[in-house]
């Protein structure tokens, strides 16, 4: 990545205004245009119970406009910027890529959208089915996500464990009063984070800030608390059989704590590197080149969430190979991983391919306003986050050995999918 697109030592220059919304703000004058994200400190597992999807619901709702601005697309569209939002677990964010001379307008919109949303009953009927639809097209009609949907319920036993999209009844009961209540809850600027990355001066836009977002009365929200789970003390296997699998997979995810919930973060990612990221890992050398059992194998894991996370390992095997002689490999190589561990050598090419993908996603103003607000959004001060990794330096392959064993020894969590009638071989 060429150094003119983002300096790694960028100044961060932060401002918190008289009604607790907090400003940050990263200059780059790469191009003459601004990021301009606003981050809730909401979301999916905020879900009042019986009613998940209703962060996302009110998420789409945001789009049909106040009393000033009726359409906030066409506001948006009609200078050429681009625009949209999003909605975790933890969190729901906006944003507004904007030309410089524009970014008043964009500022203006999402101030004023803060606490004026107008709501029909026709656009939340209208809008409702446009999230059943979306469900269904992301969730439905995938059965890995359906398999994913299912693990992640019986891998939490908190919030987290209800989809972000919502259950279909649930979904289907959402109506305007519901996210008129949880906006007039949740949506004041004490509990929003701004973010700015751009071509912009500083105290302009502190200035512009105050004059947007500055009046704006502040209320009261509730004080969020980190998701650490209990640990599992049992194994837990969950199958879905289906006409539509051709081939079986199996999934099996280790309890691990993640950025938030623990100190490890980074001596977990490291460990997935070098278990199963790309076809030079450890993984995948074992099941698809030495023993010809997989045709593919992938390890994850999100330190990025308020709650505890996962390893979360993947397998496909080859045709014709059954889902047990997979997972009996999978369970030999896991007992020499935890037997052998890391060397220095493959603990230093691990640290390298860590940091160079993590710089390399920092390529454009999105994703560098996505890198900081999505550390500042679950409460990780700024002078803590990490931009150049540094941290890694110091961590020793005893360190990761130790922390292999700690986590592979655990109860985990098993999710075959496989061909119907062939749940009982499982």
């Amino acid at each position: 990545m060429s150094q003119s697109a983002f300096a790694l030592n960028a100044k961060v220059s932060h401002e918190k205004l008289e009604n607790g919304m907090e400003i940050y703000i990263i200059p780059n004058h790469r191009i003459p245009a601004v990021m301009h994200m606003v981050w809730y400190k909401v979301g999916g597992a905020d879900d009042p119970i019986g009613k998940s999807g209703l962060a996302h619901y009110l998420e789409h709702l945001m789009f049909k406009g106040t009393k000033k601005f009726k359409d906030v697309s066409a506001t948006i569209g009609s200078i050429g910027g681009q625009f949209n939002a999003g909605t975790s677990a933890d969190f729901t964010v906006y944003y507004e890529l904007v030309q410089k001379k524009d970014l008043s307008l964009a500022m203006e919109v999402e101030a004023n959208r803060m606490r004026n949303l107008n709501i029909t009953d026709e656009a939340a009927k209208k809008e409702r089915n446009i999230v059943l639809e979306e469900r269904k097209m992301r969730i439905d009609n995938s059965l890995r996500a359906i398999l994913k949907e299912e693990m992640e319920s019986a891998f939490y036993r908190s919030n987290y464990g209800s989809p972000v999209a919502g259950w279909e009844n649930e979904i289907n009961s959402l109506n305007k009063n519901d996210a008129l209540s949880f906006y007039n809850k949740y949506y004041y600027p004490n509990n929003a984070i701004l973010v700015i990355v751009g071509d912009v001066d500083t105290n302009e836009i502190l200035s512009l800030a105050k004059e947007h977002y500055g009046p704006i009365e502040s209320g009261s929200t509730a004080k969020r608390f980190p998701g650490s789970e209990p640990e599992h003390n049992a194994n837990i296997t969950v199958t879905l059989g289906s006409d539509e699998v051709q081939e079986p997979e199996l999934f099996v995810w280790y309890k691990v704590p993640s950025k938030v919930t623990g100190k490890n973060y980074l001596k977990i990612s490291l460990i997935a590197d070098i278990l199963g990221r790309g076809m030079s890992s450890k993984l995948y050398e074992d099941l698809v080149l030495n023993k010809n059992l997989a045709v593919s194998v992938s390890v994850d894991y999100d330190e990025m969430v308020y709650c505890d996370s996962a390893i979360k390992i993947s397998v496909l095997p080859k045709s014709g190979i059954q889902i047990q002689e997979i997972e009996n490999a999978l369970n030999v190589f896991i007992a020499d991983f935890i037997n052998k561990g890391v060397s220095d050598e493959e603990l230093q090419s691990a640290k390298y391919r860590y940091k160079a993908n993590k710089i390399y996603n920092l390529d454009d103003l999105a994703s560098i306003a996505y890198f900081y607000g999505s550390n500042l959004v679950l409460g990780i001060p700024i002078e803590n986050i990490d931009i150049t990794y540094k941290g890694l330096d110091n961590i020793s392959a005893d360190e990761v050995n130790s922390e292999i064993s700690s986590i592979f020894t655990k109860a985990k969590l098993i999710g075959y999918l496989l061909p119907k009638g062939d749940e009982n071989n499982a």
